[in-house]
């Protein structure tokens, strides 16, 4: 059968029924419909904005989300896209700009950040690139200035900033230099002018207690 509920009731498990339910805003455009069985979501499902555009798509089996989960903007476009298994996010995570460009592309396994990571510009230009294990950060995490020289390049060991740190300014002279040991600052950080030339040199202990700081 076919189902009307009241606007803003998005629980289809509060509907022990089997059909197609369908739910209303105030003025009585669709803001959700889709299939159920036994009173749980089933197959597609469509949410819309209030002025009558496509909100999101998800999918579900028995009432889980299992399949492929897509949001838009109002324009039509879609902003974010993903895939679902027993309720979990599996595989890559995209999202988009309005213009239709992919702002970023990340991967999951088992609800866990797993692989790597790309984050971009709005003109397509790689803007950071990570690594997840088990949802933690791990390895080499590089940024780039939308002109392409690279802005940053860092380690990650189990998601704690660890080894050495690089920074660089857009006119690819070098900004920071210094080291990390689980998510500590040790060791000597130098910080330099834009000419390269040195300004000030900050000194940590193998605690991360900062023992001194000159400025030049």
């Amino acid at each position: 059968g076919n189902f009307i509920a009241s606007v803003g009731d998005f629980t289809a498990d509060d509907v022990n029924q089997t059909g197609h339910i369908t739910y209303l805003f105030n003025n009585g455009k669709i803001t959700a419909e889709g299939n159920v069985v036994d009173g749980k979501r089933e197959g597609e499902w469509n949410f819309y904005h209030e002025k009558g555009g496509l909100d999101e798509t998800d999918h579900y089996v028995n009432g889980v989300e299992n399949g492929t989960f897509t949001f838009y903007y109002e324009s039509g476009k879609p902003s974010s896209t993903f895939n679902a298994k027993d309720g979990k996010l599996n595989g890559p995570v995209t999202h988009f700009y309005p213009t239709g460009a992919v702002s970023s592309i990340t991967n999951y396994t088992d609800g866990e950040r797993n692989g790597e990571g790309k984050f971009y510009y709005q003109n397509g230009q790689l803007q950071q690139k990570n690594k997840y294990v088990n949802d933690k950060q791990e390895g080499v995490d590089t940024v780039w200035f939308e002109n392409g020289n690279i802005k940053s390049i860092g380690y990650y060991k189990g998601d704690l900033a660890d080894g050495e740190y690089f920074e660089w300014f857009s006119n690819g002279k070098q900004n920071v230099h210094g080291n990390y040991l689980m998510g500590k600052m040790i060791g000597t950080w130098t910080y330099n002018y834009q000419s390269g030339k040195l300004y000030q040199q900050d000194v940590y202990d193998e605690n991360g207690k900062q023992t001194s700081s000159n400025q030049y």
